[in-house]
């Protein structure tokens, strides 16, 4: 009997699995024969349930194949954020149940990645081309390896990297035997770079390649001419309506290069028709939706509008859709691309209003370009910075304290399987990684969406103007914004009534004295070998930035940008002098107390120090070897001399307890060496065991109000667009530091040992790190056993502040203090008196 039952209940689980599997497929064949907008919901709900009844791996497998077809069904319909959701979900399934039977690279992990390029999500992109890379590598498929490839060299093309794509299928063609078609895709896309590169090897016979490279050569009626052949090919076989929409962009620039506006103006139209089938103008934004080809659109029907105003509504489109997909991306890399597109639109918006404001006198205009500059403007780190102080306003936040966890999991996760080594992961290692990025990447696109609603400012990049006057009104500051652009210089001025705008036309001239003066300070023998070059460059660069317009002001804030970034605004001359002593020379540094930030808004978000801070240094000093820092223990004696501290010498400055003490110690010093060498490789700080990579700092938990960087080119990095220096300074303001001193250039240890000295002297009496900046260095400059020839700003000139400015204490409060202690007193003496009686 009960063998009976239990072959009952076995043949009844068996019967009730082939329902459930039958039955998904069943929702899946009646939606596609029957594919309305209706049919679809009903599909979702049912796919929710869907995902809490299956348990036999035929009912997984079944789910996987309804989620992959439902997610193409979304693709098409434009919806590719919810594409992207159905597509993560179906290999998360299919790879934890270790499911087969089934082409999971073809029909998920392509298109998967292939709508992440499509969306501008690259390093999402990446991630998931090289993933089903090494999965077709393990299956032995060399047909979906090669197609892999090509994915991954369109994504390379797509962000510049041409060098890149190239070098790839050239060792591609050279290792496998690949197929003709393949091959010849292969070759297109190399000679396409080859073209973008101006670096053809070879007569190209290909009509839209030939139409490339005349494009790029501006022969554009010969371009056009091979467009039209290319298209006349291509354009039959195309299915897809955003494919048909590229090729009418690219037909839209070309007849935008040849000035037939109305011409492309109406393909744009037909574009626009392609994408928001209700489209109508006025445009109504609230049926945008994240496409890297609308803001294409928009940005070129911005440059056909017929006044200002239009043009300048178009650009906000694109900033708005803009907007749109940086909330759906979370990694730094992706959202650092965008900004070097906000950047270029910002330029022509900023140029678009001043013109506007000098034809019209319009002083909105003024503001307006104000605040295009900042769009885009280090916003990675702004939001950073303004989710920090969200975090620390609202401790019990269960959506701040969940993004905080999960932004620190991805960081660590990004540099545990970093381009150096990822290659060298096994495929288990590959697919984990990937799983668990993928659902971190989800979590915080939802938690994203809800910070952003219930913290509506998350999502702005307007500046407060009326903030900024405030605060220059209660510090007694200016604060400058400088955007640095192709033609144009702007130089915007806030202080505690107006904002003002200089515009400074970028000559030849310009460009070199700018790049001359940076490179004053990659030597030491630059400056004191020829003082008379110095000295005529440093005056004449402070009057051709328009420095001298800041003069009246004690405190000067600087927003600065593209190469000015690596100017120190206090080595300037603000005179012409014929001295050969450095003492003697008027430097801004003299006049004007200098504080830098990374942006206008980040001045009012940086924390003021506190007094009686403790602080924490490291010194590895490396003793007896090629590296010795001989002089850094003076700078060790000079912290203890002033303050309460915990110093780590020799091989205790090592890097674990570098990361266990970062995040619990109000001020943090690092005495050591630290590199960066630009975009082409990865800036590290130098422990005594080990480097401390850049990207490692973006997983840390800084707590720091200051951080002192006495190391060697700490503020130096690659520029980005937008983003500026991408330093180990930045670095340590993303991973939480709240104010920041550290150097441009290679240092001498001797000088800056005695620049700290002074540093924390000043800083032990005084509450403003600005002022004891200021103050370290004007001690520096007039102290007298000092040589002349180390008085040069290659000497002083490096360390640079990033931080808030402190509000001068209250001279009616500090009466009222002094006041109250001598009441204090009075009272002590006269019950001293009683007592004794």
């Amino acid at each position: 009997m009960r063998i009976f039952q239990a072959l009952f209940f076995c043949s009844f689980l068996c019967i009730s699995a082939q329902k459930l599997e039958g039955k998904i497929y069943t929702t899946l064949d009646d939606f596609l024969a029957n594919p309305t907008e209706a049919v679809l919901q009903q599909l979702l709900e049912k796919e929710k349930s869907f995902e809490v009844e299956v348990s036999s791996r035929e009912e997984q497998l079944a789910l996987v194949i309804l989620q992959c077809n439902t997610a193409y069904f979304l693709k098409e319909k434009s919806l590719f954020q919810k594409a992207i959701t159905y597509y993560e979900k179906a290999w998360a399934r299919f790879n934890k149940k270790e499911l087969s039977n089934y082409d999971i690279i073809e029909y998920c992990l392509k298109p998967l990645g292939n709508l992440y390029t499509q969306t501008n999500n690259y390093a999402n992109a990446e991630r998931i081309i090289k993933l089903y890379i090494s999965i077709a590598e393990e299956k032995q498929s060399l047909i979906q390896k090669v197609a892999g490839i090509i994915n991954l060299c369109l994504l390379y093309q797509s962000i510049g990297k041409h060098e890149t794509v190239v070098t790839i299928i050239d060792e591609t063609l050279q290792l496998y035997e690949v197929n003709g078609k393949q091959q010849q895709r292969l070759n297109v896309i190399k000679n396409n770079s080859y073209v973008l590169l101006r670096n053809w090897k070879e007569d190209v016979n290909s009509d839209y390649l030939n139409y490339k490279k005349k494009l790029v050569n501006g022969n554009y009626k010969e371009a056009y001419v091979s467009f039209e052949k290319a298209k006349s090919e291509r354009f039959k076989d195309v299915q897809s309506i955003r494919e048909k929409v590229k090729w009418w962009l690219e037909e839209a620039q070309l007849l935008l290069l040849l000035e037939k506006e109305k011409n492309a103006n109406q393909i744009l139209n037909l574009a626009l028709q392609g994408l928001l089938p209700d489209y109508k103008e006025p445009i109504d934004v609230s049926g945008l939706y994240p496409e890297s080809l609308l803001i294409d659109i928009f940005d070129m029907k911005a440059q056909l509008a017929n006044n200002i105003e239009s043009s300048l509504g178009f650009y906000d489109m694109s900033f708005y859709v803009e907007d749109l997909m940086k909330q759906q991306t979370t990694t730094q890399q992706t959202q650092l691309l965008y900004e070097v597109n906000s950047r270029k639109r910002s330029e022509k918006c900023i140029e678009l209003a001043l013109k506007n404001h000098s034809e019209t006198q319009n002083k909105n205009m003024i503001e307006r370009a104000f605040q295009y500059t900042n769009k885009g403007k280090s916003s990675v780190l702004l939001r950073k910075r303004n989710i920090r102080e969200l975090r620390r306003k609202n401790t019990t936040d269960s959506l701040l304290i969940k993004e905080e966890l999960l932004q620190q999991q991805k960081e660590k996760l990004i540099t545990k399987f970093s381009k150096v080594n990822y290659h060298l992961q096994s495929k288990d290692s590959i697919e984990k990684y990937n799983l668990l990025f993928s659902e971190i990447d989800k979590e915080l696109i939802i938690l994203n969406k809800k910070l952003c609603d219930k913290y509506p400012f998350l999502a702005s990049d307007n500046v407060d103007l009326s903030e900024i006057k405030r605060m220059a009104n209660n510090l007694e500051s200016v604060f400058v914004v400088y955007f640095f652009g192709n033609n144009r210089i702007h130089q915007f001025i806030v202080d505690e009534s107006e904002l003002k705008v200089n515009s400074i036309e970028i000559t030849t001239e310009l460009r070199e004295d700018i790049i001359n003066y940076i490179q004053l300070f990659d030597t030491p023998k630059n400056i004191v070998n020829n003082v008379k070059n110095y000295t005529t460059l440093s005056f004449k660069l402070y009057k051709s930035l328009k420095f001298d317009e800041l003069a009246s002001y004690d405190n000067v804030g600087i927003v600065t940008d593209g190469l000015l970034n690596f100017i120190p605004f206090e080595t300037l001359l603000t005179e012409k002098t014929e001295s050969i002593f450095f003492q003697k020379m008027p430097f801004v540094i003299k006049q004007q107390n200098i504080v830098y930030n990374f942006t206008t808004q980040m001045f009012s978000a940086s924390k003021p120090r506190e007094k009686d801070n403790y602080v924490t240094g490291f010194f590895p000093i490396f003793k007896n070897t090629s590296k010795e820092l001989q002089f850094s223990e003076n700078e060790a004696e000079a912290i203890k001399a002033n303050f309460t501290s915990n110093i780590f010498k020799n091989e205790e400055a090592n890097k674990i307890n570098f990361i266990r003490e970062v995040g619990e110690n109000s001020i943090i010093h690092l005495s050591t060496h630290a590199e960066n060498k630009g975009i082409s490789s990865e800036a590290f700080i130098d422990f005594y065991d080990q480097k401390l990579y850049q990207n490692e700092l973006y997983s840390l938990n800084c707590k720091a109000n200051l951080v002192v960087l006495s190391a060697c080119e700490t503020g130096v990095g690659g520029l980005v667009k937008g983003e500026g220096s991408m330093s180990l300074a930045r670095g340590f303001s993303y991973a939480g530091a709240e104010n920041i001193l550290f150097t441009l250039w290679q240092v001498n240890d001797k000088s800056s040992s005695e620049i700290v000295r002074n540093f924390y002297a000043s800083l032990k009496s005084k509450a403003d790190i600005s002022k004891a900046n200021h103050q370290s260095k004007i001690k520096y400059l007039t102290n007298p056993t000092i040589e002349n020839a180390y008085k040069s700003p290659y000497y002083w000139g490096a360390f640079v502040y990033y931080g808030s400015i402190q509000p001068k204490e209250d001279s009616n409060q500090l009466l009222f203090m002094i006041f109250s202690l001598l009441l204090l007193f009075i009272i002590f003496l006269r019950l001293r008196k009683q007592i004794k009686l």
